[in-house]
């Protein structure tokens, strides 16, 4: 059976005399796909990602942490462990992580715990306390 191309299928490929091959990178960078949809594989990437929703807590709760704080507050030297919880900026929901740490500072005006390594923590963000009397404890 012959074909429409049976006359040049077999010929070697045409050599340019004016200019050089081209690299097998960048010829097949001539082909590579393309992102049809910018953004797409970042929003189902995003999308994916999970986060915890926030712990509300109740006055009591709320009661307990101010006397922990206190505690906290009134010897410098203790080291402190927060459960935090940290919003997520790009969605809703967050993160929840443990810090540890000594209390450099409290401002009751701005909500802001400040640790001896810098760190600053909102206090809204706190979801528990825990003082550590000794570093076995951490």
């Amino acid at each position: 059976m012959s074909g429409p191309y049976d006359d040049i299928i077999h010929l070697d490929r045409p050599v340019s005399k004016r200019h050089r091959p081209m690299e097998r990178a960048k010829r097949a960078a001539q082909f590579a796909p393309f992102a049809a949809l910018t953004g797409y594989d970042d929003c189902i990437t995003e999308a994916s990602r999970f986060v915890d929703k926030p712990l509300e807590l109740d006055e009591q709760a709320l009661e307990e942490l101010n006397q922990r704080l206190s505690d906290a507050l009134s010897d410098p030297s203790c080291r402190v462990r927060f459960t935090i919880f940290r919003p997520d900026p790009l969605k809703e929901g967050g993160v929840t992580e443990e810090l540890i740490g000594q209390i450099k500072k409290f401002d009751e005006y701005t909500g802001v715990v400040t640790l001896q390594s810098g760190l600053k923590i909102y206090a809204q963000h706190i979801r528990a306390i825990e003082i550590l009397k000794s570093p076995e404890e951490e």
